[in-house]
């Protein structure tokens, strides 16, 4: 198994920190070949198929949603007041399905 299998096999919130460790690291060295130099991201992760993009963001999503998790519990284990995230876009995204579904037509 692989160093970067083994960092998108892990289920914890570190796992964002160290792919992005390892991207860096991996675009930083550089190795000549046929006298050109390529990275060691070019050479070891060619480029991803829109699947595999589609279900790294898929990923991080769950990441993130454990994390507020996580913060939601503390501030509630600690009696605060929860302060809860607010994603614009996706709240957008839902307001044009609901308006869609009950037959509101608007131009964007």
């Amino acid at each position: 198994m692989t160093l970067i299998e083994q960092i998108d096999s892990l289920k914890t919130p570190a796992k964002g920190l160290l792919r992005n460790l390892y991207d860096a690291w991996s675009e930083a060295i550089e190795i000549p070949i046929d006298g050109k130099t390529k990275s060691a991201k070019q050479i070891l992760h060619p480029k991803k198929t829109a699947a595999e993009i589609k279900k790294q963001e898929a990923e991080d999503r769950e990441i993130e949603k454990e994390l507020r998790l996580e913060a939601y519990c503390a501030d509630t284990d600690a009696q605060r007041e929860i302060k809860f995230h607010e994603d614009e876009e996706r709240l957008y995204r839902n307001q044009l399905a609901f308006a869609n579904l009950i037959g509101i037509e608007f131009d964007e």
